[in-house]
């Protein structure tokens, strides 16, 4: 049952009529006899059609109303849940074996890359949906909205470990809107990473140094010391200085913030600007 307090735009009711009644949603349902399947089977063809149907109304959005439109990324979001929470678990299940990809036999290093490609490109949606969806749901409506959906087509076996996995990547996705935003007020000259730059630690990218901004303080850490270990330089990687407490619950950072948190993250930025310098120059 929707909660009377959900947006309009985030009920899942509206989703789930309109895929149902997408052609390609209606194709992609299994033409064998659905009740006889096995429940893996059924499960898997019915997350094959939302998503088919999902992405049929998402494409037609885009031509109506362009690349950026709301309902579109959100109607593309839906299409990906599955993948994402599929490629997450299966990227943590490898790092668990073998540590890391250079350490993987080469077929499972293409299957954890490959995995990888897939959640890159459903961050990117997400950033979208934050960008565009930032001033009508707030972070918990949005979570909420994407563990329904996925329930909805996945069913609720493994709807807690989603729910986690999304919910740190509302938050990773967060943190990069908002350091955007405050290189834009600091005047700084940036650009956001490639997919391949992103891949190696590369969130934005000045002065042709490629940083990498973490969301809290203890992941900043944890990553300088893997970055110490493995011999790369550890200074590129910064924390972003934001507080969960700062944003308020919303997606997107207050701007009465701004100056407060870059008086800390600059002089991180500066160090890691002339740490790379000095690399250059050894």
């Amino acid at each position: 049952m929707t909660n009377p307090n959900t947006p309009q735009v985030l009920n899942p009711g509206r989703f789930v009529t309109s895929i149902r009644h997408d052609s390609e949603f209606l194709g992609g349902l299994p033409k064998a006899e659905y009740q006889s399947m096995p429940q893996d089977q059924k499960r898997e063809s019915m997350q094959r059609a939302i998503a088919a149907g999902a992405l049929s109304i998402a494409e037609r959005l885009e031509k109506e109303h362009g690349e950026y439109d709301l309902d579109a990324n959100l109607y593309k979001l839906v299409a990906g849940l599955d993948d994402f929470h599929r490629g997450s678990v299966a990227m943590d299940q490898l790092r668990d074996e073998y540590g890391s990809p250079h350490y993987m036999p080469p077929p499972e290093k293409q299957d954890f890359y490959d995995h990888k490609d897939k959640i890159t490109e459903f961050n990117h949606v997400l950033r979208e949906v934050i960008n565009a969806g930032a001033s009508r749901f707030n972070f918990d409506e949005l979570l909420i909205f994407m563990t329904n959906m996925y329930i909805a087509s996945s069913g609720s076996k493994d709807a807690q470990s989603f729910h986690a996995q999304a919910r740190m990547t509302i938050v990773g996705m967060r943190n990069e809107v908002a350091i955007e935003q405050l290189m834009i007020a600091a005047g700084v000259e940036y650009n956001l990473g490639t997919a391949a730059q992103d891949s190696v630690g590369g969130d934005i990218v000045i002065q042709g140094v490629l940083i990498d901004v973490k969301a809290s303080e203890k992941s900043a850490e944890k990553a300088k010391q893997k970055a110490k270990r493995s011999g790369r330089n550890q200074d590129r990687i910064v924390w972003s200085h934001i507080e969960f407490a700062d944003y308020e619950g919303g997606l997107m950072l207050p701007y009465k913030k701004n100056d407060e948190i870059l008086q800390k993250l600059l002089p991180d930025l500066r160090i890691a600007l002339a740490s790379e310098q000095q690399q250059l120059s050894a």
